[in-house]
């Protein structure tokens, strides 16, 4: 779908977005990179023309514009917001104890009679897009109908002091940060809410322009090495003994530790990245000296693998070669949990290709009159 910011709210979007971010200011107090060292020259880019200086400010990058595009591509939060309405108006409705009690009566059993259902909560505000209900309740609601709440009284107050240099445009940011003007209802979103909103969006334009001005002499400079654990028995899934949620089910305990292979490949992502910063050192890219320890090797992410491992032993493994569980006959398992190791690369690709495999013995075993899952 397409969608369009109302032609008297873009300009206002644009001064407002320079007053939360004046990038244009930053600019001129920091060093001007050397580009041929970040950026080749080549070609202009929204921060600068073909081989020149930074000039990098929200006027560039047209926020309205960026605004539009994360409005019209919202399509998830237009289809879960109602049924997240739906889940915090009435959460036993979908949510059951393996008892098949209602949330009431676990917490009258248990004299919790206050405890909180957490994100399904009424007063609950974990959904991306609320608005505000004349009685102070909350209502899930899509990006699209969040701002289109807000964008005439933002031009209401707009008109009610028109700003007109940077000093202006900053007071203007405050009276909305503290619900200020009188002409922006406290419903069903506040000016202050609004603000925040739009700040984390214009914060998603700047870090999608990659901006090379923004540097600074204390920048972190990221090299990764992407490696892989060995599958390890002690490593698991299991369900913790001491731990339950509020129905009385055991949470899920995670144990995870590196062996002699992982030591091993930390001991070489250290000396690979030291030799990495060297060589940048030498080349000018790098101007902060390396220090006793040059490279900090630590696990920043990974992918979740290997907890339904894939195997003929049902007492080493979970699901067998077709993915299907040891222990139950119609559950199929196709996530990336069935690989015992991802080789250190993203498992994307063989998840779908797996997914597509063992969909397609299910289908082709049906029409034979056989039960899908068996050897």
């Amino acid at each position: 779908m397409s969608y369009q910011i109302p032609q008297n709210v873009s300009p206002i979007l644009t001064g407002l977005a320079e007053a939360i971010f004046p990038i244009g200011a930053w600019i001129k107090q920091k060093p001007v990179p050397k580009l041929d060292q970040l950026i080749p020259s080549v070609g202009a880019v929204p921060w600068r023309s073909a081989g020149g200086a930074p000039t990098l400010s929200t006027s560039t990058f047209e926020i309205a514009k960026f605004l539009e595009f994360l409005i019209a591509n919202d399509r998830e939060n237009v289809l879960l917001a109602p049924r997240w309405n739906a889940i915090r108006t009435d959460p036993g409705r979908f949510f059951k104890n393996r008892e098949g009690k209602s949330i009431a009566q676990w917490r009258a059993e248990r004299q919790l009679p206050q405890a909180k259902f957490g994100v399904f909560e009424p007063d609950s505000d974990n959904f991306a897009f609320v608005t505000q209900a004349p009685d102070g309740s909350l209502n899930a609601v899509s990006r699209m109908d969040f701002y289109d709440t807000c964008w005439k009284p933002l031009a209401a107050a707009y008109q009610s002091a028109p700003p007109n240099d940077p000093a202006s445009w900053v007071a203007f940011r405050d009276k909305l940060r503290t619900d200020q003007f009188v002409v922006w209802p406290t419903a069903p979103v506040r000016s202050s809410a609004f603000l925040r909103q739009f700040t984390l969006d214009v914060l998603t334009a700047c870090l999608g322009q990659r901006n090379p001005a923004l540097r600074h002499p204390e920048a972190i400079c990221e090299v990764r090495l992407t490696a892989d654990d060995l599958s390890m028995t002690d490593n698991r899934v299991s369900l913790d003994p001491n731990y339950v949620d509020e129905y009385g089910i055991p949470v899920a305990r995670i144990s995870r530790k590196k062996g002699p292979n992982e030591g091993t490949v930390d001991k070489i992502g250290i000396d690979k990245m030291t030799s990495i910063f060297a060589a940048a050192q030498k080349r000018g890219a790098v101007t902060a000296p390396l220090g006793p320890k040059p490279a900090n090797v630590r696990l920043v992410g990974d992918h979740q693998m290997g907890t339904c491992r894939m195997g003929d032993d049902p007492h080493a493994s979970v699901v067998n070669q077709f993915c299907r569980l040891h222990d139950a006959d119609n559950v199929f398992v196709v996530d990336s949990s069935f690989m015992p190791s991802g080789l250190g690369l993203n498992p994307m690709v063989t998840v779908v290709a797996n997914a597509l495999r063992v969909g397609t013995h299910i289908i082709d075993a049906l029409r034979k009159g056989q039960t899908p899952g068996q050897a």
